[in-house]
């Protein structure tokens, strides 16, 4: 490793270069072709109502030549609330790879700021597993997820070329609005799941003013009942997709969420829906609609409050959602 390669804290001034090192490292294999810019980086890491992330960088002559982000979020369980943080937007320059650097970035982040995390949560590719699991962090299992296919062959060639994504323009009766959001019932409940709350304030932050991804919202109610849901759609030349990044609410609605979602598909010429398993996902519906199961992608944890070592470590104590998940 090179001996004059500094790690330090991040300071405001590092922004452009991180930009810069991000959209040079990323461009071409995203899923979706999002352009990180000023106001892409306002609404991540200064906007976040969860409150700062924790950043530090690799330096070398000057020049940041790795990045490695902490992207804070509160999750609670049995009323209690917990400091927790995601690396994310970690990268390192394609001519320092291969000197360990990732790892001591990785050690070093956590180490300094361990008073202040709870819990570290992430979604590793298989690429990136090993170093996670090198470094203490527990696998908890592959995401589960249902998928509808519609069009066979639009989705064989989807699958094949999964990047260059856009986000599809859609209509505005369909979008996120605040209106939408002022009529969202908040649900409390004391259960054993570690979940985020999906406050007002929330949803405000995380999808309606998103600067890059139009999100839509449906609010289904019938009678004193009230199901939400949240979704995207996206487009590339293979094809077209609908994501589900959340729903949540009384499930005994989940029917009129099907036959929304089936609206949507055929208005928007879907060839494929997606969404996350919950943990309450009724899953005779789902067969019934023809979804199939799928496990992909790994959830990985690190635990730093020994009293969520028992919790956190297992699957099905996590109410786990896409919107957790910023790169969708």
């Amino acid at each position: 490793m090179e001996n004059n390669i500094i790690m330090r804290k991040y300071k405001d001034e590092d922004k452009h270069q991180i930009l810069d090192l991000l959209n040079r490292n990323f461009s071409g294999q995203q899923h979706i072709n999002i352009k990180r810019d000023i106001g892409w980086w306002n609404w991540k890491y200064e906007s976040n109502i969860f409150g700062k992330p924790i950043i530090y960088v690799a330096e070398y002559k000057q020049k940041i030549i790795g990045v490695r982000p902490l992207w804070p979020w509160k999750l609670t369980i049995r009323g209690n609330e917990y400091n927790c943080f995601q690396p994310l937007d970690s990268v390192i320059d394609t001519n320092y790879r291969g000197q360990g650097l990732f790892s001591l970035m990785t050690v070093e982040t956590i180490l300094k700021n361990r008073g202040n995390i709870d819990l570290l949560f992430n979604f590793p590719n298989e690429q990136s597993l090993g170093a996670y699991l090198r470094l203490g962090w527990t696998f908890v299992g592959k995401l589960q997820w249902y998928i509808k296919i519609i069009n066979a062959v639009n989705v064989f060639r989807m699958l094949k070329h999964y990047y260059g994504f856009e986000p599809v323009k859609l209509d505005q009766a369909d979008l996120i609005t605040h209106e939408k959001i002022n009529s969202v019932k908040e649900y409390f409940n004391f259960d054993s799941k570690l979940k985020t709350v999906r406050s007002k304030e929330f949803l405000t932050w995380r999808y309606l003013r998103h600067p890059k991804i139009q999100y839509s919202m449906n609010v289904i109610e019938k009678g004193r009942k009230q199901l939400v849901y949240l979704y995207e759609v996206n487009r590339n030349k293979y094809g077209g997709e609908l994501i589900v990044v959340d729903y949540f609410g009384d499930l005994d609605l989940f029917n009129y969420m099907i036959k929304d979602m089936n609206r949507i598909t055929n208005k928007y010429r879907i060839d494929y829906v997606l969404l996350l398993k919950r943990y309450n996902t009724p899953s005779n519906i789902m067969g019934r609609n023809l979804f199939l199961k799928q496990e992909k992608k790994n959830f990985v944890v690190l635990p730093l409050n020994i009293g969520l070592g028992n919790i956190a470590t297992y699957y099905n104590n996590w109410d786990l959602f896409l919107g957790m998940h910023d790169s969708v």
